[in-house]
């Protein structure tokens, strides 16, 4: 068979297999050898918070998966006070809704924070908070000495006034007042100095390093921002532990958040 029969023959076999070659090994490339890759975009500010929930950040923005699509496992945070070092690890706790109450200008609902498929084609704008793992454990036995004195203390103050109470306790102010003469009782004072010896948030520069981890594939990314707390920044945070009492209580409650652009380490 001369050079030119066997083109005749075969070359339309060739140009077929060498296409499936190429349909398959394009195929191989993406799915085991490029990987995809996420971009976080923030959007808003930093939110630094202290509660229930121990210290806390929140940090809004949108994700985007780059080149296929990427599965998020898990996402962290730790924080770096640049004045001594001191380290603190926040795991996700919510995603919160990026739709926001006209009224009270809070997201309209939370939801636990769970791992999750990103598309490249389908960006997800997210608001996620970040908090101390072991801090309601850590306190979980004080938090309940202080609900049951505080019962008490109420039952108390309530048989003291006795025909007057009923008017008294719909009247404004008035759990306020009774929970600010109760703040003065030693298991208010015993669980108060603790939480503030254990206090984070003191006035200075931080270091936040966000930690994105994926499972498929096996890769993990790294943003890193700054922010700086004032003094009276400190001091608005630091209240929140009378808050944070008060919400153990089962007092309605608002809490002090401080909000910080993301800053770049210039």
């Amino acid at each position: 068979m001369t050079i030119a029969e066997f083109i005749d023959t075969y070359l339309a076999h060739l140009v077929a297999v060498i296409a499936l070659v190429q349909v398959w090994a394009l195929a191989a490339w993406k799915r085991w050898i490029v990987k995809g890759r996420i971009e976080f975009h923030p959007a808003a500010n930093i939110e630094v918070g202290f509660s229930s929930f121990g210290s806390t950040v929140a940090l809004p923005g949108t994700l985007r998966a780059v080149k296929k699509e990427v599965f998020v496992s898990d996402m962290g945070v730790t924080i770096t006070r640049l004045q001594d070092q001191a380290k603190h690890t926040f795991t996700w706790r919510a995603f919160r809704s990026n739709t926001f109450s006209a009224a009270s200008m809070a997201p309209e609902a939370i939801d636990l924070a769970t791992s999750f498929n990103l598309l490249p084609t389908s960006p997800r704008p997210i608001n996620v908070v970040y908090a101390s793992a072991e801090f309601a454990s850590r306190y979980a036995q004080q938090a309940e000495q202080l609900r049951a004195a505080w019962q008490l203390f109420v039952a108390g103050k309530m048989a003291e006034l006795g025909d007057q109470a009923a008017s008294l306790v719909n009247t404004a102010g008035f759990v306020d007042a009774l929970f600010g003469e109760f703040s003065h009782e030693q298991a208010a004072l015993d669980l108060y100095t603790q939480i503030s010896n254990g206090f984070y948030w003191q006035a200075g520069r931080y270091k936040l390093d966000l930690g994105i981890n994926c499972a498929s594939p096996t890769n993990s990314m790294h943003y890193t921002w700054f922010f700086e707390l004032t003094q009276d920044d400190e001091q608005k945070l630091r209240l929140n532990a009378l808050v944070m009492m008060k919400e153990i209580c089962s007092i309605q409650v608002i809490y002090n958040f401080i909000y910080k652009p993301y800053a770049s380490a210039t």
